[in-house]
């Protein structure tokens, strides 16, 4: 709970920046936004990572908690500070992509960079009311 109150202490912060970002129509990148909103926001979803990876998001993916557990390579393209891959990857090797692609940027994009690189199999595994988790294979 505490983690909220830093995404709202982020917003309090970040409002003139959002409103002259609405002013002008130049917009505001998910980097630009305070510190505290990406510290609030890992503590906040932390528990919901911890309740739900392990117990229902990876064994929808088939295959996936084995190979998990072998250490493959995991790409982390969230928006984030990779709490969620830290927590089902504690064998695996995580490798930051620098893309902020978290469900705000919607399914429809998630899918399109996907394939921009050279992916195919592209499908929802599992969501909550605040996740989404996607399978991507090649």
């Amino acid at each position: 709970m505490a983690g909220g109150f830093e995404i709202l202490a982020a917003a309090f912060i970040d409002e003139p920046r959002i409103a002259e970002s609405f002013r002008t129509g130049r917009g505001l990148g998910w980097h630009e936004h305070c510190a505290c909103l990406f510290s609030g926001a890992e503590r906040f979803f932390r528990p919901g990572y911890n309740a739900n990876l392990m117990s229902s998001w990876i064994p929808s993916i088939e295959g996936v908690e084995a190979r998990l557990n072998a250490g493959i390579e995991v790409a982390d393209v969230g928006c984030g500070h990779g709490a969620s891959a830290l927590i089902c990857t504690p064998a695996s090797l995580i490798q930051e992509v620098a893309l902020g692609l978290g469900a705000q940027a919607g399914e429809a994009r998630l899918k399109a960079v996907t394939e921009e690189a050279g992916f195919n199999g592209f499908r929802r595994a599992a969501e909550t009311p605040f996740n989404l988790v996607f399978e991507v294979r090649p």
